[in-house]
């Protein structure tokens, strides 16, 4: 964790910089030449191997924990500063660490990087070959059970089979890519075997290539495999070439896990255009689209139930049925399996030792994960050998996900800013942060460790995970590496010296506590309390608060028969950086000591704002649960750079949050937005919010150009309006257009009639959502101008009116487009009116007659997706497309279906749609009846002047 201790530090010493330094003993000069030195070690973590040896391996653990502890000295001295300049004495409890001399650890992690500066980084003398040993054996142990993974993919692996033998004339790079564990050995195994394989080709060879190859041991291998006695006067490599010329081959590369090594071997294959093949498995996806850039590569994907008990059946009994009471239980041991074939294998293995009783297997299906920890299976390790190869920026990122809960999606959003928080990315010049750790899950993404559970309508990942078998392993390694631990309420730790020098910390209890279950890490810790008392409270404001004072009693003259461990734990709770409360209400009982913390996610039974939390001066994402009242001290936490409160609404957001100029995202159920304060006197650049990136939702949003102004950076906004702005002119409105950074908007009303004349948007918006304002289809070229618009959704009475006529040069680079709950029942196109749509979604459009035939014909669409649509719509649509298309149609026709309405429109939309049919009724009875009265009365006339 060595990389991440280090970018951490450097952020820490920014922020030093950043202050006045007349208030801390060290020069500007003495941190500026720490700074080289942190950079000048970071450097050399980027050339340096994942796997090196146990010299370089000590002194990378020497540069995380000093690391750490000049970071503990500088975040005491500024948390001292601004603790002791807001009037509290919270700062006394961190006098350890002035203590502590900050010259001494400068000269230590000079040493060290003297020590790195003399280390010649060559990458067949530092990786350790023992682990690429036990990669070969695990995978032999794999390939002698072949018969038991029948159950993968047939469909897959016809597709494979037939490529193999009946595809082109040229060689062809057939890459297998998945996580590990997945089959991809097993899956080319069982095709390098078949019969059918065997009579195609001439020669077949398989090598594993592991992550620490040498070429010239690659092709020794494949000569080996393939029965060629080595001629010690021939080049190898010269001598597998010309065994391989004229002759039909297939290859196998097991194992593949850099793009370099398809470089070094491609040009060993000789290519006579007689249909020779070379199977490549790799865990990288960037590695599989490399070495065939012309066409795709193979993904495999985890086993569905049917599959998983198929395989764990005949794991167990290979030539009998499972037992008709073992059934259902064995069933459910392999759902929790999560269709990893490895995870199948070694539960199999497992059982199959184990009494076939009722009782053994219940067991084992409560307790599956910490079976296979203790099944001592060496398969196992291969999953750990994808992060031990892992470059060291992403290994304290993919450790990360141990953080969350088991089998819950993992919101990206919230990762990613939880990444920069804890200071694990490193800043880049050219991209915002943001941007950087999106690129690190990519990455990781890319090594098939973290599935995306659902993309965006961007195309980026929204929500992913992680098996749980690498939760596991992420879990362990992270508690080893000094990382994090989690600590489970219903099973406390036996041994408390394990987790020294913690610094962050997990807790998982119960999903649903009453008041008087709740969790308190005085559990563990009883030297740690919350007093509850106002009375007492420097930050208490008024009466609608509780004041939560976190602060340690532990005494320093704790009897000798007391525990031992005493003194361990206050040095614990105080390096304590991140507390993350799962199912835990936490919001009366946080036990922590430390003005250092700078994550914090707790669970709220109160409404109230917890005060002692504004200690913690260093917090820089803070997510919160039912607080209803934010208060106006909120801008102590100078530092916080996200905050997350889950409600529907806030009062209000006191005028204080204009000073929080390191806030970068602010998303609340909704809140309103206090003016700017008064800033005469105060300079240009106070309430400049330079770095604000999100802000989600602000009710009642007046758009005042000096608010705009405020926040220039702007990238993603939500706007509520409320029936109380109804009435409102709305002429601000179109000050939206200086939001010039902004790519998403939302603009949510409340069902009624607005007066939107003056709406506008800036051209930079990617993505635009529109709920309930009523715009007439007729004034839609205010959104097909924008230039840059690539997502559109009109829902729930976004637009009003029947009919929609496009025009041509508007959304020129539009890719997803969604009308949901609208009236539109005649629309007019032509192909080149969307050049770029890719996904069109129709949703309860119930008076669209037809989909216009001008829409099959746009070349990038991908998918039609009607739901709750007229027959006439769906039947068009089937027309449309005709049997040949390649556009994917996807119909939904369950009346029953739940749409995702939110509540406070649900019975508005039906009200409201109620009431403008007997509008619409009572206007058709009064114009007939006009017209009645209108002929009754002039026949009356005609009458009179005949007579």
């Amino acid at each position: 964790m060595a990389y991440a201790a280090l970018v951490s530090l450097l952020h820490a010493t920014d922020q030093f910089l950043d202050l006045d330094m007349c208030f801390f003993p060290f020069t500007r000069e003495k941190i500026e030449s720490f700074q080289g030195t942190i950079n000048s070690l970071v450097a050399f973590l980027d050339k340096c191997p994942p796997i090196c040896s146990q010299e370089i391996n000590d002194l990378i653990r020497e540069i995380r924990d000093v690391s750490y502890g000049a970071e503990d000295i500088l975040e005491s001295l500024i948390a001292t500063h601004f603790l002791q300049k807001d009037g509290s004495d919270g700062y006394h409890r961190l006098k350890r660490f002035r203590e502590m001399s900050f010259e001494q650890i400068v000269e230590k992690l000079e040493w060290i990087n003297t020590e790195v500066s003399n280390i010649q980084l060559d990458g067949n003398d530092v990786h350790d070959r023992r682990i690429s040993a036990l990669a070969g054996s695990s995978r032999e142990a794999l390939r002698g059970n072949n018969s038991s993974l029948e159950a993968l993919d047939d469909d897959l692996k016809m597709k494979l089979m037939e490529q193999l033998v009946a595809g082109c004339s040229q060689i062809d790079v057939i890459p297998i890519v998945g996580m590990g564990g997945i089959g991809k050995t097993t899956l080319a195994r069982i095709l390098f075997d078949s019969q059918l394989i065997k009579e195609s080709f001439d020669i077949r060879g398989w090598v594993t290539v592991s992550q620490t190859y040498r070429v010239q041991e690659v092709v020794l291998g494949i000569l080996k495999d393939i029965g060629v006695p080595l001629d010690k006067k021939k080049d190898v490599e010269q001598q597998l070439y010309q065994t391989l010329y004229g002759r039909k081959y297939l290859i196998v590369l097991d194992d593949v896990w850099d793009i370099q090594v398809w470089n070094d071997l491609r040009r060993l294959f000789p290519d006579k255009k007689n249909g020779s093949r070379i199977i490549l498995t790799t865990r990288h996806s960037k590695v599989a689209a490399y070495a065939n850039s012309f066409g795709a590569y193979h993904e495999m994907q985890l086993l569905d139930e049917d599959s998983s008990w198929s395989l764990l059946c005949r794991e167990i009994f290979p030539q009998k049925n499972c037992p008709s009471e073992l059934v259902e239980i064995g069933k459910e041991i392999a759902r929790r399996c999560h269709g990893l074939p490895l995870a199948l294998s070694a539960i199999g293995g497992h059982l199959k030792k184990e009494k076939h009783t009722v009782e053994c297997w219940e067991y084992v299906s409560g307790n599956v994960n910490m079976v296979l920890k203790t099944t001592n299976d060496p398969t196992l390790e291969i999953l750990t050998l994808s992060y031990n190869y892992l470059p060291h920026h992403l290994k304290a990122c993919f450790l990360y996900f141990g953080f969350f809960q088991e089998d819950r999606p993992i919101e990206v959003f919230k990762l990613v800013n939880l990444w920069v928080a804890e200071g694990f990315v490193k800043p880049s010049r050219w991209n915002s942060i943001e941007h950087v750790a999106e690129e690190y899950l990519r990455e990781v993404i890319e090594r098939n460790l973290v599935f995306v559970h659902k993309y965006d309508s961007f195309g980026k990942p929204k929500r992913c995970g992680i098996h749980d078998l690498f939760r596991d392993i992420c879990i362990r390694e992270a508690k080893k590496e000094k990382l994090f631990y989690v600590l489970d309420t219903d099973e406390p730790p036996d041994d408390l010296l394990e987790i020294n020098n913690l610094r962050r910390c997990v807790l998982e209890g119960y999903e649903s506590p009453s008041m008087e279950s709740n969790l308190t890490l005085r559990d563990y810790y009883d030297d740690y309390h919350v007093v509850w008392d106002d009375s007492n409270s420097s930050y208490s404001e008024d009466s609608n608060y509780s004041d939560t004072n976190i602060e340690y009693d532990g005494s320093d003259n704790t009897p000798a028969n007391e525990h031992e461990y005493r003194f361990n734990i206050r040095d614990i709770m105080l390096t304590t950086r991140s507390l993350v409360c799962h199912g835990i209400d936490t919001s009366q009982q946080i036990k922590l000591a430390s003005g250092l913390l700078k994550v914090l996610n707790i669970s709220m039974g109160s409404t109230k704002f917890p005060m002692g939390i504004l200690e913690f001066i260093n917090l820089k994402y803070l997510h919160l649960g039912n607080v209803r009242e934010i208060p106006s001290s909120i801008s102590r936490l100078r530092n916080l750079q996200t905050l997350i409160i889950r409600v529907m609404q806030i009062k209000s957001m006191p005028s204080e949050i204009w000073k929080m100029k390191q806030l970068r995202h602010l998303l609340i159920g909704g809140f309103h937005l206090l003016d700017i304060p008064d800033v005469q006197g105060e300079g240009t650049n106070a309430y400049f919010l330079e770095y604000l990136q999100t802000l989600s939702e602000i009710i009642d949003f007046t758009c005042k150009r000096e608010v705009i102004a405020r926040v220039p950076n702007l990238k993603e906004l939500k706007l509520l309006y409320s029936r109380d702005a109804v009435r409102w002119p709305f002429e601000s409105m179109h000050n939206l257009v200086y939001l010039c950074e902004l790519e998403s908007l939302r603009l949510d009303f409340w069902p009624g009639e607005y007066n939107l004349q003056n709406l506008a948007f800036p051209f930079s918006l990617k993505k635009l959502v529109l709920v309930g304002c009523r715009i007439p289809w007729e004034k839609m070229t205010i959104i097909g101008i924008l230039p840059n618009l690539e997502v559109l959704k009109l829902k729930l009475r976004a637009t009003k009116g029947k009919f929609w006529e496009t025009n041509e040069g508007e959304f020129m680079r539009l890719k997803f487009l969604s009308i949901q709950f609208s009236t539109l029942a005649e629309w007019k196109t032509e192909k080149d009116h969307f050049p770029s749509l890719r996904h069109l979604i129709l949703q309860d459009c119930c008076l669209l007659e037809a989909i216009p035939c001008e829409i099959g014909e746009i070349s990038t669409l991908e998918i039609i997706e009607l739901n709750g649509c007229s027959p006439a719509a769906v039947s068009s649509a089937k027309e449309v497309l005709g049997e040949d298309s390649d556009i994917k149609l996807i119909i939904f026709n369950d009346v029953n279906k739940l749409h995702p309405v939110t509540d406070r429109y649900t019975f508005d939309f039906f009200v409201q749609h109620v009431c403008e049919s007997i509008k619409e009724s009572c206007l058709m009875v009064l114009k007939i009846s006009g017209l009645l009265f209108k002929f009754w009365l002039k026949r009356n006339v005609l009458q009179n002047v005949v007579i």
